[in-house]
């Protein structure tokens, strides 16, 4: 009993602590690219380069911030190209929102990003991990848009079927829960 009061105690603390650095932070880093409100939230956008071609970088799950894992890429490609990177609601520099986060919700709010933020088609997709059914349902949706699809450590949707959704939601709540508690910071 005193050990669950110890790890319940720690958690209280670690998600005091998460809350508080995270005001501190949105203060003293403000976002690197550009907010558009889409879908009744704020999502941030963040593109250099210039090019005939966009590149749009799709996050994958859980990804902290688009902006830090696809600054390298975009600034190696910049020279070549229109990139783009951007986070999902509730994460980096997007704001939170209750709207269910189905495929085409995500899609029709990347698709909105992309209009607002005056991203021209055509793009080449680059969807990272389980954004690898968010590309392939863009190119699905708007097939006129897309010109090419490249997955990064990327699963097929027959892959990811074999999952069931439960398994996949209990598993972002228990994340969820993570970074609430400050156990994984971002």
């Amino acid at each position: 009993m005193k050990l669950l009061l110890i790890v319940l105690l720690l958690l209280g603390i670690g998600g005091i602590w998460q809350n508080a650095m995270m005001k501190i932070e949105s203060r003293k880093h403000a976002p690197k690219g550009q907010i558009y409100h889409i879908n009744a939230h704020d999502m941030h956008l963040y593109g250099v380069g210039k090019g005939e071609v966009t590149v749009v970088f799709i996050p994958g799950s859980g990804t902290p911030s688009a902006y830090t894992d696809f600054y390298y890429l975009q600034n190696k490609l910049q020279p070549y190209s229109r990139t783009v990177s951007y986070d999902h609601a509730g994460f980096g520099w997007s704001g939170k929102t209750d709207i269910p986060r189905t495929i085409d919700t995500v899609v029709d709010e990347l698709h909105e990003l992309l209009q607002k933020a005056g991203e021209n088609p055509p793009y080449i997709l680059v969807g990272h991990s389980l954004a690898s059914l968010e590309a392939i349902r863009y190119a699905q949706k708007y097939p006129g848009e897309v010109k090419g699809i490249v997955l990064l450590d990327g699963g097929s949707p027959e892959y990811y079927a074999k999952d069931s959704e439960t398994k996949s939601y209990w598993i972002n709540r228990i994340f969820a829960g993570f970074r609430a508690t400050g156990v994984i910071r971002h």
